[in-house]
């Protein structure tokens, strides 16, 4: 049984199926987005658990014409925006950045 449902996981489902588009998401590794991979795999999701510098390497090999980051955990780096000419870079992030960055944007917004 999955635990809560992220609205992630549903949106990325309905822009595969509704576009006819294969999407590759690529997510943090670590213990905290292992609910996340579960939801994704339940999906039939595409996913790579990748660590900052797979991340780095798979952007500047793979030259995606979009990127979205959501609530990424690493800074994009110039070198990989430099790298990566063609693609659309789309940061979502909960604050204002970037005075209220970091892991609890919230906390430091308050």
């Amino acid at each position: 049984m999955l635990g809560m449902r992220w609205p992630a996981v549903k949106a990325l489902t309905e822009l595969e199926r509704t576009k006819n588009i294969h999407l590759t998401i690529l997510i943090p590794f670590g213990k905290k987005y292992i609910e996340f991979g579960r939801q994704l795999e339940y999906e039939k999701l595409t996913y790579l658990s990748t660590k900052k510098a797979e991340f780095e390497a798979i952007i500047r090999a793979g030259k995606p014409s979009i990127v979205l980051t959501r609530g990424w955990p690493f800074i994009l780096t110039s070198s990989v925006l430099d790298a990566a000419t063609s693609s659309i870079f789309i940061n979502s992030h909960p604050s204002l950045l970037p005075k209220h960055r970091g892991s609890s944007p919230f906390w430091a917004a308050i």
